[in-house]
């Protein structure tokens, strides 16, 4: 069932505990945006497009808690499983930086959100616990957090609002550990694979992109980047063939995973 995505900060123990793993986001330069620069239609853009990076930011924290889980079942390394523990942590962490961006831009837009589909469920089912941690990982680390820590960067060369500068910065950094741990458990994990599984694998890694690719595939865009903090759609077009070709298709086939090129192409 869909609902308004709101979001509620409990306080005292829980409050004090978060921060004390996330001490840094009151050290952010919050009430720097100047808002009378800008028209009221440009704010209230910008604040629906971060109102929109919060609830993305808290779906990947469902996702990222169904891959913690999986590779748990899967039995993977103690220490790649530790690597992403906290992984969860980060992106509500993003997710606040993002409301509260949204707050500072004049209030959070109104975002429906269906809760009963959060977080990430395998893309096939009855698959064994290696399977599912396989396609968990694929999907969420290799190629949602590939992307999105490319497009993260990239955002934050253009950007000059030192609020928002900060945001996209902190988001770019976590989302890197993010795509490490991924490409790390894929080396653990490609070793037990058959060639059976690392195909399917490589349908998973495109169907996934597929699903994403309308987000630089759109066909209209903003001039306020700069001042916001995304990217308009050109350079954001621009960007996904080395991303996607460079750090997402040649390390899987590296690993042995194969990938329909003639579909990746037609996504680009």
């Amino acid at each position: 069932m869909k609902a308004l995505f709101e979001l509620e900060w409990f306080g005292d123990a829980a409050e004090r505990h978060f921060r004390k793993v996330r001490p840094f986001v009151s050290d952010l330069p919050w009430g720097t945006i100047d808002k009378s620069r800008h028209a009221p239609e440009v704010l209230e853009q910008a604040r629906i497009v971060w109102s929109s990076i919060a609830m993305t930011e808290y779906h990947a924290a469902g996702a990222f808690a169904d891959v913690l889980g999986a590779a748990i079942a899967a039995r993977a390394p103690l220490d790649i499983i530790g690597m992403a523990g906290d992984f969860v942590a980060d992106e509500l962490m993003h997710t606040e930086l993002a409301s509260r961006l949204a707050m500072e831009l004049g209030g959070g837009a109104p975002v429906e959100v269906d809760f009963d589909r959060m977080g990430m469920t395998p893309s096939a089912p009855d698959l064994d616990a290696f399977a599912r941690a396989n396609d968990l990982v694929i999907r969420a680390a290799c190629v949602t957090e590939t992307i999105s820590g490319a497009i993260a960067v990239e955002t934050r060369a253009i950007v000059e609002q030192p609020l928002i500068r900060a945001v996209v910065e902190q988001i770019a950094r976590d989302e890197a550990r993010h795509m490490r741990f991924g490409w790390l458990y894929m080396e653990w994990a490609v070793l037990d694979m058959t060639e059976t599984e690392r195909t399917r694998l490589g349908r998973v890694a495109v169907e996934e992109i597929a699903k994403l690719s309308p987000s630089w595939l759109r066909h209209s865009g903003s001039a306020h980047g700069r001042d916001f903090g995304w990217l308009d759609v050109e350079p954001f077009r621009a960007r996904m063939r080395p991303t996607i070709m460079g750090d997402i298709v040649a390390p899987l086939e590296k690993l042995g995973v194969p990938i329909d090129h003639e579909a990746v192409e037609k996504l680009l």
